[in-house]
């Protein structure tokens, strides 16, 4: 848990990167695909901080449980994405 601001959550991002060996640009990419459906985008503290921290923490953990549940065996062209 972290102080909802820019540079707090900047460096939540780089340390969460870090301690888990995923390159900062992956995590920052996939940060933005959570958020915005896009692999760029403005600085990612800086657009975190403006939005509802709930929101963001909802958002986030929905795509992580999404996430866990695909099976790798399963070619990408067969599954279908689902937006709430």
């Amino acid at each position: 848990e972290c102080e909802w601001s820019d540079e707090e959550i900047n460096a939540t991002i780089a340390n969460a990167c870090e301690s888990t060996g995923i390159p900062r640009r992956s995590g920052y990419s996939s940060l933005y695909w959570a958020l915005i459906g896009r692999s760029n985008g403005p600085k990612a503290s800086s657009l975190l901080s403006e939005m509802d921290r709930e929101g963001v923490l909802s958002l986030l953990e929905a795509h992580r449980l999404e996430d866990a549940l695909i099976d790798l065996s399963i070619p990408i062209e067969n599954y279908q994405i689902h937006n709430t």
